[in-house]
């Protein structure tokens, strides 16, 4: 290979190609430079064919691909690992989604109940702008922490207005969504 094919080498270079092959193709190109010649020559002293060429460049490649360091296989989790999605009611709106602990939808308005545990679409938004976005349907309650662990009731009344004001009722405690348990009076034990 002659001055002109370190030429066509230099212009042809892609923006694309990883700095090893960049550096690959040079080395070649110095190499076949240095033998002062207009031609690319083999082993046996005779001038190669371009397929013959081209047969040497894919083999080198092999070569180099067999260097590379091998990508590490998909860390798969445990069976018995869930992630955060496994334990979460997603609710979406027109262009956003967001999600909430299970059990954090207190009250669930039949026109809005395909927006619960739909498909994730569109961008992801915190709690807080997601709710601040979507008033119009959906709102939050406070529960104590006791009500939170079903310790404590959530008062009848309060379950009658959530059926009456038309929208989507997710609990909350301390600006956060958390899931609410059923109350359960506690047992006594006489003994």
């Amino acid at each position: 290979m002659g001055i002109g094919g370190a030429t066509w080498f230099f212009s042809n270079l892609k923006p694309n190609m990883t700095m090893q092959n960049q550096v690959s193709h040079m080395i070649a190109i110095v190499a076949a430079l240095s033998l002062g010649s207009s031609g690319s020559w083999g082993q046996e002293g005779r001038q190669l064919s371009r397929e013959e060429l081209l047969a040497a460049r894919a083999a080198s490649e092999a070569r180099q691909a067999k260097l590379k360091p091998s990508v590490p296989k998909e860390n798969k989790s445990h069976p018995t690992q869930s992630g955060i999605l496994d334990r979460s009611t997603i609710i979406v709106s027109e262009r956003h989604w967001t999600c909430v602990p299970k059990g954090a939808v207190l009250y669930a308005a039949p026109e809005h109940k395909n927006r619960l545990g739909a498909e994730s679409k569109g961008t992801y938004l915190d709690f807080n702008r997601f709710i601040e976005r979507n008033r119009g349907w959906l709102v939050t309650y406070g529960v104590s922490l006791q009500q939170a662990r079903g310790k404590s009731p959530i008062s009848e009344d309060t379950r009658k207005s959530f059926a009456t004001c038309g929208r989507t009722v997710i609990s909350v405690f301390r600006g956060g969504p958390i899931s609410t348990r059923p109350y359960q009076e506690e047992e006594v034990v006489v003994k």
